[in-house]
């Protein structure tokens, strides 16, 4: 008799939708809140089932910015990313730690026959052993599994509370060079928007240390697309085209 290990199958496990708002809205799962853990822009809809949910975002007075449907697999993470009044895929997969099938000992009955295998040199020879019941040890002699690993979330721009301390202490400070010192500390950590990168410059008073911030900003800004926006917080045409051509 030999013990093999056999996988057991357990139960499924529930799925979960992932979603990352920057700006402060409420954001629903089938109908049910998504809760944003306090300095968190992340929120998690837990223990759903495989199928269709539906994900809305709304403003906090009930307005609807956006609404989507998406199919979720079991044992699954889907992650979302709200943004400009859309919501976009930007990941899904297994769930991450997932347990391993639990395994149970069964006992098969086989029979082994060793073979005298000759090999034409004299005084040499393999003894070759043969599994007559065709089994095998499931563990020693399988290959693992290939997964593809997870892909790498997308940067996403500092929370709405952590910026607007970070905009007041900018503000706060007198002289240019220590507005410039706390922006420059900021972004060794942190991601921005446009919208925020246009706020922070704003707290600036001359164009050159504008132009200075945004060379600070520009490596850690998150949607460099929408770079015409940074027009505002300039006067001149001539500082408005040093700005788009950091972005070219």
């Amino acid at each position: 008799m030999l013990a093999l290990l056999l996988p057991l199958l357990s139960p499924s496990h529930a799925g979960e939708i992932q979603i990352q708002a920057s700006s402060p809205v409420l954001v629903t799962v089938d109908g049910q809140m998504v809760d944003f853990p306090e300095g968190q822009i992340v929120g998690t809809a837990l223990d759903l089932a495989g199928g269709r949910h539906e994900v809305r975002v709304t403003t906090v007075k009930g307005e609807l910015l956006a609404e989507e449907t998406y199919d979720l697999k079991f044992d699954h993470q889907l992650r979302l990313k709200y943004a400009n009044r859309a919501i976009r895929e930007i990941g899904r997969g297994r769930m991450p730690n997932m347990p391993e099938p639990a395994l149970v000992e069964s006992s098969v009955t086989t029979t082994t026959e060793t073979v005298d295998v000759h090999m034409g040199i004299p005084g040499m020879h393999v003894d070759i052993s043969i599994n007559e019941g065709g089994n095998f040890d499931p563990v020693e002699g399988r290959a693992p599994p290939v997964t593809d690993p997870p892909p790498p979330l997308e940067p996403v721009a500092m929370g709405p509370q952590d910026f607007g301390r970070l905009a007041a202490a900018v503000e706060g400070e007198s002289f240019s060079d220590d507005q410039l010192d706390l922006i420059r500390t900021a972004a060794n950590h942190s991601w921005f928007n446009i919208d925020q990168t246009v706020a922070l410059l704003e707290h600036l008073s001359f164009s050159s240390d504008k132009l200075k911030a945004l060379e600070i900003l520009r490596p850690r800004i998150v949607d460099p697309q929408n770079s015409h926006q940074l027009n505002e917080a300039f006067s001149f045409s001539s500082d408005k085209e040093a700005a788009q051509e950091m972005f070219r």
